[in-house]
């Protein structure tokens, strides 16, 4: 049995990048002989032997050594391993690809083999933006979606690397290789006709915060030809975002950011001249979710309006109304009157 640490790690080292997460790939053993010599590893892998232990991650390879293992990854940067005495494994290319910033395939049937490494490869564009795909990788990716071989990959684990490219340094990155490989399709299909390029320029603008960034790759999913400056929320786009969060399996409260964000992203661009009715619908729904901050910084992004303050001062308007003791326990009644004598209140 050897262990060797494997992937990202290596190669975030290599780049004197802060190391945030370490796997490692066990060659020249079963699974089963792993479990008995580590009986409190947890199995977490369905489909591969993958192994959880003291909080590192232990994949059980059939390869039958470190070299044959390293053939089977994604990308060249990627292929690199350390055994425990020091030594580096790696890739033919894999030092050289690192060293000229070259986001290069290992094989173009590891690809086809598992084709979320087509997301994953525009994923690590978002998170290492300093590197260039190459020709190949650029050709394959577009191979892959051509063959329709995107279709075959579980929800979750695309929502997972959407998630990631989120949280990169240059997230707009992700958007435009996946557009000009054409790999939108089938899972990003509400961008297709979306102004992609604008989308982008706003996701790095709001890099590092991964909410923000998923909120900006969603809040506009028309055609820019298309885009009307109205005073009332966009429900058709509104239900376009959260089709696309339900379909990646994202958890609850980033699809709920997406479908507001895709609502009102346009309208509130117009916050000053909105009705009081569309304030205080827009503001509660905001405070309901604890998005004021971010969705006023996404406003920001996309319009260069500053509208947060205001916002701000009109929550705590509404928030300070309070029904007549006459009106109150009236069910409906109740609701609708207080409705009213909030939207009074942010009247001039």
């Amino acid at each position: 049995m050897h262990i060797y640490c494997v992937g990202g790690a290596v190669r975030d080292a290599f780049l004197g990048r802060p190391v945030l997460d370490t796997d490692y790939v066990v060659v020249g053993c079963r699974e089963e002989e792993f479990a008995r010599t580590y009986p409190r590893a947890r199995k977490v892998g369905q489909s591969h032997p993958v192994f959880l232990l003291r909080g590192r991650q232990y994949t059980v390879s059939a390869a039958q050594n470190i070299d044959q293992d390293l053939l089977g990854r994604d990308l060249t940067v990627n292929a690199l391993a350390l055994d425990q005495s020091g030594y580096l494994y790696t890739h033919p290319l894999a030092v050289s690809d690192l060293a000229h910033r070259w986001l290069r395939p290992v094989r173009a049937e590891n690809f086809f083999a598992d084709p979320l490494r087509v997301i994953r490869a525009a994923r690590f564009k978002a998170c290492l933006p300093e590197f260039r795909p190459a020709p190949e990788l650029l050709s394959l990716m577009t191979r892959v979606a051509s063959a329709g071989m995107l279709d075959r990959i579980a929800p979750e684990r695309v929502g997972r690397e959407v998630r990631l490219a989120c949280g990169g340094s240059k997230p707009g990155n992700f958007l435009r290789l996946l557009a000009c490989t054409t790999c939108l399709h089938p899972w990003l299909n509400e961008l297709l006709r979306a102004d992609r390029k604008r989308s982008a320029r706003i996701m790095d603008r709001l890099a590092g915060r991964e909410l923000r960034v998923w909120m900006a790759l969603v809040h506009s999913l028309e055609d820019a030809s298309a885009r009307t400056a109205g005073c009332v929320p966009d429900s058709m786009s509104a239900e376009r975002a959260g089709a696309l969060g339900r379909r990646l399996r994202l958890p609850n409260t980033m699809t709920a950011a997406g479908r507001l964000a895709a609502a009102w992203s346009q309208t509130a661009a117009h916050y000053d001249r909105l009705a009081p009715e569309h304030r205080v619908a827009l503001l509660l729904d905001l405070q309901a979710q604890g998005l004021m901050e971010d969705f006023w910084s996404l406003i920001r992004a996309v319009h260069g309006h500053d509208h947060f303050s205001r916002a701000q001062a009109d929550l705590r308007t509404i928030r300070g109304v309070r029904l007549p003791p006459e009106w109150r326990n009236l069910g409906r009644r109740s609701g609708e009157y207080l409705h009213y004598l909030r939207c009074r209140s942010l009247q001039p």
